[in-house]
């Protein structure tokens, strides 16, 4: 019950901050908090992949640079620099910290990989509310169907897998994952 009012407190704050965000604030302020929660996720994603803590910033630093780049530009060729660039400075930077050499391997595919998966694939919701897929006007309505499609899911998921989840998904990747969940969260989306 703790965790459903902490979720349902969130929401009530966070909601109406991202619907004035993508549908009355000037166009490039979602797109700036956008890059704002991808370096937020970078940070997460380097803190538990990358044991230096330099490279770790060197990595948030990067994502958020590409994501910047992938939400704002509109040149293909800075796009396609920008897509290269960023992972073989990674690739120098993990060479710059080779011990302990167990970890080298992890270390360079996380600050090659890193920026690409996380910057990549969430720069794409700046880019979408911008109208870089679509038409400007309706940016806001295609990230909040985006974003109903995550929640819808989510909550799904959570519920069924609370009251009806009885078969293990993946116990050793999420112990308290189901299957009776997952189905919840395609049914939800």
């Amino acid at each position: 019950v703790k965790n459903t009012l902490s979720r349902l407190a969130t929401a009530a704050v966070g909601i109406p901050i991202l619907l004035y965000l993508m549908f009355l604030a000037p166009q490039p302020a979602f797109a700036v908090v956008v890059v704002f929660a991808i370096a937020r996720a970078a940070h997460e994603l380097m803190r538990m992949t990358v044991d230096h803590r330099a490279l770790q910033w060197l990595g948030v630093a990067s994502t958020s640079a590409l994501a910047a780049t992938l939400i704002f530009a509109r040149s293909l060729p800075l796009l396609v620099t920008a897509v290269l660039v960023v992972p073989a400075l990674g690739a120098l930077a993990a060479l710059s910290a080779p011990e302990p050499s167990e970890a080298a391997g992890r270390r360079l595919a996380w600050l090659v990989a890193g920026p690409l998966y996380a910057g990549g694939l969430l720069s794409s919701v700046g880019a979408l509310h911008l109208g870089v897929l679509g038409p400007t006007e309706a940016g806001g309505q295609w990230v909040l169907l985006a974003m109903w499609l995550a929640w819808g899911s989510d909550t799904a998921g959570y519920f069924a897998g609370r009251f009806f989840g009885k078969h293990p998904l993946a116990p050793r990747v999420s112990p308290k994952k189901t299957v009776e969940g997952s189905i919840g969260g395609l049914l939800g989306s």
